[in-house]
């Protein structure tokens, strides 16, 4: 009866075993799977981003071709400002 009992445990065992390695194999999936859709989102996102940047460059390239004086004095009065404050932090 005892040996009965033990083999029974060991199957319950092997069993639990198997189980497990399933499990494991599965999980490791289910991860390798998340892993590659957040890859592919933050890949389209960063080419979003680069888009955008793209088309914010070429907005300023255009808005300084048409108007470079006013251009060239809002950068200086912005540069102005930008020392006067940095400068009163000292």
């Amino acid at each position: 009866m005892a040996e009965q009992d033990y083999d029974k445990l060991r199957n319950d065992i092997n069993q639990l075993q198997e189980d497990l390695r399933g499990l494991t194999g599965t999980v490791r999936e289910l991860a390798s799977e998340r892993g590659h859709q957040a890859y592919e989102r933050v890949r389209e996102g960063a080419s979003q981003a680069r888009n955008r940047a793209h088309e914010a460059e070429q907005s300023v390239e255009r808005e300084i071709s048409e108007r470079p004086l006013t251009s060239v004095l809002v950068m200086f009065i912005g540069g102005l400002i930008t020392g006067l404050l940095l400068h009163g932090r000292r």
